[in-house]
């Protein structure tokens, strides 16, 4: 009697190239993730054509692209929302144990949504960049300066700026796994915190506003050099994102799913 034996092909690459792929294909088929993208351009627009208006009036020159580094204060809002659903929907409808059981490793589960997350909020953040410039043009029209140079730097700015939030997001919503709470956390951390300290005329409670991820944030986004200049600020806020992301990795790791 003769076996036959079936050799099947191993696909090529590894667990983390396969989840990978699985996470892109999640984030691209979802109908949130484009929801979320054209929310994000109609707030971007809104808001930048406000913060147009308002240079006009106020005189002098500014770039096209200064209303949508504005704008993406409130707009960031809209992007984390899209990071925070890459993990927490998982959660909320249970598919998250089929993904854990596709790939047992649990930090190449994260490490392949961070992978998807990063340069998808990038482009994201690029595109919001020039809806604002865009908005604001006729607003600014005599008044505002279409020079490369700040173009370019705003646009990489405000991609860099939404990129790193969304990892912060995706790292808050890993831990939290509601996205209720992952929002309320986020807005708190990004805006309400901040806010309220840097205003304080406590020079303890300002600075540790503006070492938050929004006050860094804020800072590195703006390039404002009142307190820690803008690399500094920069280095601040990736501070955040990693502790977020490990501390991901191992809350991940530690409870059930």
């Amino acid at each position: 009697m003769t076996t036959t034996t079936l050799h099947v092909p191993r696909p090529h690459g590894g667990a983390l190239s396969g989840a990978i792929a699985s996470e892109w294909v999640k984030l691209r088929t979802v109908r949130s993730t484009l929801w979320n993208v054209l929310s994000g351009i109609a707030l971007t627009g809104l808001v930048a054509t406000q913060a147009a208006i308002n240079l006009d009036h106020e005189g002098g020159t500014a770039s096209y692209s200064e209303p949508a580094v504005s704008a993406i204060q409130f707009s960031q809002f809209v992007v984390a929302a899209l990071a925070m659903l890459v993990i927490t929907s998982e959660y909320s409808t249970g598919s998250i144990r089929s993904t854990l059981q596709w790939t047992p490793e649990r930090h190449t589960v994260l490490a392949a949504k961070a992978i998807v997350v990063a340069p998808a909020t990038f482009v994201v953040g690029i595109v919001l960049a020039a809806t604002g410039s865009l908005a604001a043009i006729p607003w600014l029209d005599g008044t505002g300066t279409s020079d490369l140079g700040p173009l370019v730097e705003n646009f990489l700015l405000i991609g860099s700026y939404v990129m790193l939030v969304s990892l912060f997001t995706l790292g808050l919503g890993t831990m939290i796994r509601s996205a209720a709470g992952t929002l309320t956390t986020i807005f708190l951390l990004l805006l309400v915190a901040p806010m309220l300290l840097v205003s304080s005329e406590n020079d303890i409670l300002r600075g540790i506003g503006n070492a938050l991820p929004g006050g860094a944030g804020n800072a590195f986004l703006t390039q404002n050099t009142d307190q820690w200049g803008p690399s500094l600020a920069l280095v601040i806020l990736v501070a955040w994102v990693c502790a977020a992301l490990l501390a991901a990795a191992v809350t991940l790791r530690a409870r059930d799913a």
